[in-house]
């Protein structure tokens, strides 16, 4: 479980004039925060109305490669912030997207976004596929720019009651009402079972 209360079910994130999309966490090449950037820039070239923060440590290897590839008037590095500052961008910005290119598990910024519901697109690798309720039109091939920019267009033009419904079924989906008892009983259970058969 994750110490992150869930916030109300009213929350809009149709609020700024800008659709902003975040990413947010370690900044680093496996993170293919490389592979947002180059599809972001292409799926904005024609769009004024959005803008890409991007949040989190950089890993000092990517530190130049990355300030050269965030040269542009709507790409903004936000530097490392607090989780309450976290947690007031999740309920305010448009669409967390999550690119990694090494195998995430269960990774705590989408369950983050999930619990602020927060729009969430992702990489289609490791345990997130299963976290989005394998929903495909949020889920991309994170070495094919085209479908990340695919999936950017199609955040990007559904309407409020079609964000809202993906928000919701994956917010159901992932228990978080109850999440941290029902996951702490699991574990019980779990843990009962294999004491009775020792």
């Amino acid at each position: 479980p994750i110490e992150f209360k869930p916030c109300d079910k009213d929350i809009t994130h149709f609020k700024n004039n800008k659709k902003q999309y975040l990413y947010f966490g370690a900044v680093n090449r496996v993170k293919g925060v490389k592979q947002l950037v180059d599809a972001f820039k292409v799926f904005s070239c024609d769009k004024e109305d959005v803008e890409l923060l991007i949040a989190g440590s950089i890993k000092k290897d990517f530190e130049e490669e990355f300030f050269e590839l965030i040269s542009s008037n709507n790409i903004k590095y936000l530097g490392k912030l607090p989780h309450d500052k976290v947690r007031e961008l999740l309920m305010n910005v448009y669409v967390v997207v999550i690119p990694s290119l090494w195998i995430e598990n269960y990774p705590g910024t989408l369950l983050e976004a999930i619990a602020c519901r927060c729009l969430v697109i992702a990489s289609n690798r490791g345990g997130m596929p299963e976290m989005l309720s394998y929903n495909t039109k949020l889920l991309f091939n994170v070495l094919d720019n085209d479908d990340i920019v695919n999936k950017m267009n199609y955040v990007y033009g559904i309407t409020k009651t079609i964000y809202n419904n993906h928000v919701e079924d994956i917010f159901i989906y992932n228990s978080f009402i109850t999440i941290n008892d029902c996951y702490l009983k699991k574990i019980e259970v779990l843990y009962n079972l294999l004491g009775e058969q020792k």
